[in-house]
């Protein structure tokens, strides 16, 4: 500690300075003690930061005075134009919802009430093949103002009908990797005539082999695919099959989720019939359907549904099934028509079996035209379902997981015993 007399004249103590500063001078006397070269600042989210040096001045030939309170480190001033160019804009506050937001839900809710308008008939079929009931749309019909909507879609589908091929979509759909080909022309013989009886147009004395009927088929000639997703898997391996070993070409309409139940959704008899129309060529049709028909189904004239196994039911499948066989008949053309094998689910199996029986009995009468073609037992070792069966003594699994549909080793085995009934000249 520095000390000095009181009479004795005033000592001045310099301190170390650092780089850049002037000499600090301290007055000291025999009570002061000498002032600390640093001061310690404590900051707050109010006090700004200390200054890098203190400079105190003091006398001490006068009387000590308190010490003064810290003064207050300030900044460097900014010019306004700096801090505007380093500050970012501050962003508005987001606006509050408004009438905007309910212009945007009014267009969306606008949106899918013009779609239901334009696409009701799809929605209507498809709730009825689906849920086997009226769609809750249909009340709706009575409006003329709502059947203006089903009037402007079938002028829509007119239109993508011109602008495509007669079948590009469907051949797509069951992915038919035959190659594109050209038709022949007409032979006189494949002519019909409206009044022509359908009876005398199937072919005379077919061949047969080992007993059994088969379709002959000539160069030129062409087979048609239909049926639903389980024909869809059997088709393509035959298709392949036909074009590669015998150059015959094939069009394949399969399309899933179809059947005779339900022809607002999809109706085969007009398919078929207008197919045969374009393609006169077409001289063998391999049909599998039933999967999904066992369901009650719209009465055509009207009224409640027909229920599934009635009289009236029974009645009005074979009916559609009797329009294929005779749109056959009309092009002298010849049908293999397959039954659809066991289900897993047992409320189906039930449906299908009573299928194959009333389908068995119709078409057995139908020969020549039509080869009907069981497939419960040929696909299952047992009266019963089941997802293997043996072939070549091993045991294959020939079914999905889903207890519907083959799998690959089921569609090839199908494709091989259609192929079967099949020759060509």
């Amino acid at each position: 500690m520095l000390t000095s007399d009181k009479n004795a004249e005033p000592t001045i103590v310099k301190f170390p300075i650092q780089n850049g500063e002037t000499e600090r001078e301290w007055r000291l006397d025999d009570t002061d003690a000498p002032p600390a070269t640093e001061k310690e600042w404590k900051l707050d989210d109010t006090d700004p930061l200390p200054p890098e040096t203190l400079n105190v001045e003091v006398d001490l030939s006068s009387e000590p005075a308190p010490n003064p309170p810290p003064e207050k480190a300030t900044l460097p001033e900014t010019p306004p134009s700096d801090v505007q160019a380093a500050t970012p804009p501050v962003a508005p506050p987001p606006k509050s919802p408004s009438s905007s937001h309910w212009r945007v839900y009014g267009a969306l809710l606008g949106a899918v009430v013009l779609s239901v308008w334009f696409s009701h008939q799809s929605i209507n079929a498809y709730w009825q093949q689906t849920y086997h009931k009226a769609s809750p749309l249909e009340p709706l019909n009575h409006f003329a103002l709502w059947q203006m909507g089903a009037k402007a879609q079938d002028v829509v589908n007119g239109w993508l009908a011109s602008d495509s091929s007669p079948n590009a979509e469907n051949d797509v759909a069951a992915e038919n990797d035959s190659p594109p080909t050209t038709q022949p022309p007409q032979s006189p013989s494949t002519e019909t005539t409206p009044n022509r009886q359908p009876e005398t147009a199937s072919a005379p004395n077919p061949p047969t082999q080992n007993g059994e009927q088969i379709v002959l088929l000539h160069s030129g000639e062409k087979v048609l695919f239909v049926g639903d997703s389980i024909m869809q898997g059997i088709a393509p391996h035959l298709q392949r099959r036909l074009k590669s070993e015998h150059q015959i070409d094939s069009l394949n309409l399969s399309k899933q989720s179809t059947g005779l139940a339900y022809p607002k959704f999809f109706d085969w008899p007009t398919t078929i019939e207008q197919t045969l129309q374009k393609e006169p060529n077409i001289k063998l049709i391999v049909v599998l359907l039933g999967a999904n028909d066992p369901w009650d189904f719209p009465n055509p004239q009207g009224g409640a549904y027909l229920k599934f196994q009635s009289p009236e039911w029974n009645a009005e499948y074979l009916n559609r099934v009797n329009r294929i066989v005779q749109a056959a008949e009309q092009n002298q053309a010849r049908i293999i028509w397959l039954g659809v094998p066991y289900m897993r689910r047992v409320d189906l199996n039930k449906g299908v079996r009573h299928l194959n029986h009333i389908l068995g009995n119709e078409l057995v009468g139908k020969l020549p035209t039509v080869i009907w073609l069981p497939t419960d037992m040929l696909l299952s070792d047992t009266e019963n379902y089941q997802d293997s069966m043996t072939i070549d003594g091993e045991t294959v699994r020939i079914r999905t997981k889903d207890g519907i549909h083959l799998n690959t080793a089921g569609q090839i085995f199908m494709s091989n015993y259609l192929k079967s009934y099949i020759q060509v000249q």
